[in-house]
């Protein structure tokens, strides 16, 4: 079921996407920079019965704005085993301990040495266009995106009929635009997810565990959004990650 968010006043009733064992920990699968959870639904189906399963939107703003808003609406409900699009990923790193027993974190930029410095360039261009201009061309970019990884079609058509507005996207990409970082926990258990196709995170186990030594990496079949394309492999390997964590 979809939740309607009324960020204006931080409040926002959690998303319940498959139903699972009490007794195990649940799971929330926080999105990419799209900020829109509908990309986590083929994962959550595949879980079904194994755990609960919590979507969540990304609250607009930077990744410590955002995680101050979740942290609230999630109280109740935590603590989480974390799956995460690649800047849900940052987001998840300023959630506070208490809700997250551990982070999986499929292509989320390790360093802001990492960062592509050709589309950090174009950030700071698009964030001094009009409105006007740069929802639509996301809008084109985003739906090229989709198609070229394989996303389902339905799918597709559902997450572009949401819009988008350059304030939502640029206050994203704000603290990376401007050499900003949010630090991981360092004795959070983490796993690091590559996409063996995904040319957005093309960095090496080396090249994470240089800033991240203490995190396990794995590289699982598909691209930026296995948990769309790819959700088997995926599951698969978070069981195992999760049962070590919780052992």
């Amino acid at each position: 079921r979809d939740v309607a968010c009324d960020w204006s006043s931080d409040v926002c009733s959690s998303d319940l996407r498959s139903g699972g064992p009490l007794d195990l920990p649940p799971v929330l699968c926080l999105p990419g920079v799209l900020g829109d959870a509908l990309v986590f639904e083929p994962f959550a189906e595949l879980m079904a019965g194994r755990r609960r399963v919590f979507l969540a939107d990304l609250p607009p703003g930077d990744p410590w704005r955002s995680a101050a808003i979740l942290a609230r609406r999630l109280e109740a409900t935590g603590p989480f085993h974390v799956v995460t699009g690649s800047f849900g990923g940052l987001v998840c790193h300023k959630l506070p301990a208490h809700l997250v027993l551990s982070g999986a974190h499929v292509a989320t930029l390790p360093s802001l040495e990492q960062r592509n410095q050709l589309q950090i360039l174009k950030g700071r261009a698009l964030r001094k266009l009009p409105a006007a201009l740069v929802e639509p061309l996301y809008a084109r970019h985003l739906r090229d995106s989709l198609n070229e990884e394989g996303l389902p079609a339905e799918l597709i058509e559902r997450v572009l009929a949401r819009e988008r507005s350059k304030e939502e996207l640029i206050g994203r990409l704000q603290c990376l635009l401007d050499d900003e970082f949010p630090e991981r926990p360092e004795d959070r258990p983490t796993l690091w997810i590559l996409g063996e196709n995904d040319e957005q995170a093309p960095w090496s186990t080396p090249e994470v565990h240089a800033h991240h030594p203490n995190a396990q990496v794995a590289r699982l079949p598909g691209g930026h959004r296995p948990y769309a394309t790819q959700p088997g492999p995926l599951m698969a390997r978070l069981e195992e990650f999760w049962a070590q964590v919780e052992a």
